[in-house]
Order: C-alpha cells, then structure tokens, then sequence
C-alpha cells in the first residue's frame, strides 16, 4: 500500500509542474504580447516594407529613391530577421546597407536588436518601450573607426503602415533625424 501512494504522489507532483511549467509558458508579459504581436504585423505581405526616400537625387548613382526593411522569421518565434534596402535606379537593384536580427530577452523583457552594416558599424540595443501599438528602440551606433552615437527609433504601427521616426542624442537631447511611412 506503502508504494502506491508513494507513487501516486510522485505522480502527482510531477503532473503538477508539468502542468504549471506548460501555463507559466504560454501566459506571456505584457511586452513580449505586444513585441510577438509586432514581429507578426511586420511578417505580413511578406514582410517587405518600402519608404520614399525624401532626399533622392536622381543624377546621383548613390541615391536610394526607396529604402526597404525586408523581415523574415528567425530561429525562433520571438526572433526576427531584418534587412534595411534601398532601391537604386541607375543599377536596377535593391542593395542591403544594415544586416541584422530583433529578438526577445526573456532575463531582461525587453526585445533587443543587432544589426552590422556594409561598412563595418554596428548597432545594438534594446526596447524602451513597447504598447500595443508602438515600439521604442534605443540603440548604439559604433562605427569601424570606435565613434559611438546613441540613436531612438519610435516605431508606430497601425493601417498597413509603419510610422517611424529616428532620433540622435546630441547636446544632451535627442534630435529628430527623419521620419518615414513604410
């Protein structure tokens, strides 16, 4: 009789936190709600997006006319693959500037991102904010020579179209650098 209930209730411990470790998984934070809701958002379509470029100059070789944020799926659900394009007529091409990734960091709750670009400067930060509709990233810039600049993307989604505006820390205050519709 002895064994029985030893190992009913062992049984029953173990289906116990089999059973909250499964719960515990699936009720996810607030913030990773909503970044898991925005890695969706961004998949959908393919998860291309373009943007005018308001500064292209057509006579030059080197002007973008669009940029582009190309998104895929990473290794993970909570991971996401991001390319920043751009579009130039004179060779009938998009070309990668920025090569990188977003994903969750569960110690932290926070997303975080990681990005190189074709001159060697990295970029690397994290989430300040993310809501139901909006996503705040503030992040580092190190370029290949060791300067560092802090930059803030303000990310708002919503109607197929993501409203971003960049930012740089200068004289103590952060300074709008663009603003795009994608």
């Amino acid at each position: 009789m002895r064994k029985y209930s030893n190992r009913l209730i062992c049984s029953f411990i173990l289906s116990f936190f089999v059973l909250w470790n499964a719960d515990a998984q699936n009720h996810h934070s607030p913030a990773l709600h909503y970044y898991l809701k925005h890695v969706d958002y961004l998949l959908q379509d393919g998860g291309k997006w373009k943007a005018k470029n308001k500064d292209y100059k057509p006579g030059d070789e080197r002007s973008a006319e669009y940029f582009g944020y190309e998104y895929k799926k990473g290794i993970n659900p909570n991971t996401l693959l991001l390319k920043i394009t751009g579009w130039f007529p004179k060779k009938s091409q998009w070309l990668v500037f920025w090569d990188g990734f977003y994903t969750w960091d569960y110690k932290k709750q926070k997303g975080v991102y990681y990005s190189v670009n074709t001159e060697g400067a990295v970029a690397s930060g994290e989430s300040e904010k993310i809501t139901a509709d909006e996503m705040v990233l503030v992040f580092s810039i190190t370029s290949p020579d060791g300067k560092v600049e802090k930059n803030k993307d303000v990310e708002k989604f919503g109607n197929n179209q993501i409203m971003s505006e960049s930012f740089k820390f200068s004289n103590n205050k952060w300074e709008t650098t663009n603003s795009m519709n994608w």
